[in-house]
């Protein structure tokens, strides 16, 4: 971020702010100079952040509540203003389990938070923006939204994100406000580790269809989220960002053998 912006004292709601993907954006963007509210429902884990990081302004919220929502809205705009940036970070993940196993409760949880959450989130921080004429809204989607994945709650879900993300831009753009979506791959959250420590989940499976050959760091989603929070991304709306490693580009190539493989194949 360069001196104007950080002299003009923007602010930036970041939603799953207490841990993963949602506290590495609320780090970059605190160190781009943002007046950063980390929201999160983790009560516990705010109280600690609160003491471990005094500089942001941490509050509890479970972004499936409209009435939540609305009080979190009003507080925020009532100390703060409108806010220039919401990152849309709280999220569940889902467990592969068979379709006939799949609880419908655990369904609709993933959906309230993943899908709900950030479009009311959108609404009520995007109408407020559009009144002002500028504004940013990123969206946390994922590459199951984009390739099929036996995620039977969690995929339709961020592939609904997706769709919300571009309704949205073309909505909000003719007011100044602009809307995006990140889709991360496999990401090394606190939950990915703790799966992989436990023997749950095997890193070398979740790194070998990637071009890259690993997974991805909660701090480089971060990089993309603020890039697309930036000036620099004045341009870009509608749009949803990949940041996987390559795992689009590679999780094909088995067909053919596998990645970087360059013998002669028919078809």
């Amino acid at each position: 971020m360069d001196t104007s912006e950080r002299e003009n004292g923007r602010i930036a709601v970041v939603t799953g702010g207490a841990s993963g993907i949602g506290l590495a954006a609320v780090e970059r963007l605190l160190a781009d100079g943002y007046r950063v509210i980390g929201a999160d429902r983790n009560r516990e884990q705010l109280a600690r952040l609160s003491e471990e990081k005094p500089n942001v302004d941490w509050q509890g919220l479970d972004v499936s509540s409209q009435a939540e929502i609305d009080g979190f809205k009003q507080d925020v705009e009532g100390r703060f203003g409108c806010p220039h940036v919401i990152v849309n970070a709280a999220g569940i993940l889902q467990d592969n389990v068979p379709l006939d196993a799949m609880g419908m409760e655990e369904h609709d949880r993933i959906w309230d938070v993943n899908y709900r959450g950030s479009f009311l989130m959108c609404r009520n921080f995007g109408l407020a923006m559009s009144s002002l004429g500028r504004g940013v809204l990123i969206n946390i989607a994922s590459i199951t939204a984009l390739r099929p994945l036996p995620l039977f709650a969690y995929g339709p879900g961020k592939a609904a994100v997706v769709s919300m993300t571009e309704s949205l831009a073309g909505h909000l753009g003719p007011t100044g406000v602009r809307v995006n979506a990140v889709a991360p791959g496999f990401v090394l959250t606190p939950p990915i580790k703790a799966k992989i420590e436990a023997g749950l989940r095997d890193a070398e499976d979740l790194s070998r269809a990637a071009a890259l050959k690993r997974m991805v760091t909660p701090e480089e989603i971060a990089e993309s989220i603020a890039f697309l929070a930036s000036d620099r991304a004045a341009a870009i709306t509608g749009i949803t960002l990949p940041v996987d490693a390559g795992w689009l580009a590679g999780s094909a190539w088995d067909t053919y053998g596998g990645l970087g493989t360059s013998r002669k194949t028919e078809g």
